[in-house]
């Protein structure tokens, strides 16, 4: 017996599904992600998901177009370079009370049109986290998708991690350190080839006195 279950268009039940961490996890991922290796049906797919993964429901178009393959593209570029903006450099107290009296320019990510700056507050805490200093009414999708983006790093920047081999920023789980196993393994070989080489020439010491 087979149960078949009617969709309207563009619901994403498999995004809908996932917490906001899991959302944000998707996004991270997003942007590491090679999409010229991508066929165009899936960039529209990749689009849908990424618009169910950062724009709450009431927010999105109705009814929601497919998303173009350049608008994905160019929307993941955005997206990762803005994160990295954003973990560029923390900014003290003292800036962003200059900042939010208009007396300093604003770092991090700069959200055209939208008024919205993103920073990481440098408080004496693990990660720090990201302080949205203005969010006004956004109609045009790229901007609600970018802001979902925003308040989904707001909400979880005390977990978020810069990659210390590959500079990737990732949602630390646990005792995470990096953001993948790649990147993991790539530390634990380089520390075993450093003891070979220890050991290798403690063991010259011995040989030869030298």
């Amino acid at each position: 017996m087979s149960i078949t279950i009617a969709l309207g268009p563009h619901e994403n039940l498999r995004i809908d599904a996932l917490t906001a961490a899991e959302c944000l996890q998707w996004v991270l991922e997003f942007i590491r992600w090679d999409l010229d290796t991508v066929p165009p049906g899936e960039l529209e797919a990749i689009g849908d998901d990424l618009r169910h993964a950062t724009v709450p429901s009431e927010m999105r178009e109705k009814p929601c177009r497919d998303m173009p393959a350049a608008q994905v593209h160019a929307l993941q570029q955005e997206i990762r370079q803005g994160i990295q903006a954003a973990f560029a450099e923390s900014v003290s107290m003292a800036d962003l009370t200059k900042m939010y009296f208009g007396q300093k320019t604003p770092a991090g990510w700069t959200i055209p049109l939208s008024a919205v700056h993103v920073f990481r507050v440098g408080y004496d805490c693990p990660g720090g986290y990201f302080r949205i200093l203005c969010v006004g009414d956004h109609t045009e999708e790229r901007e609600n998708i970018l802001i979902g983006v925003v308040n989904l790093l707001s909400k979880f920047g005390d977990r978020l991690r810069t990659c210390q081999v590959c500079g990737t920023p990732f949602l630390r789980q646990y005792r995470q350190e990096y953001c993948t196993v790649r990147c993991s393994n790539k530390v634990r070989n380089r520390r075993r080839l450093d003891r070979q080489a220890d050991q290798r020439k403690t063991r010259r010491l011995v040989t030869t006195g030298k």
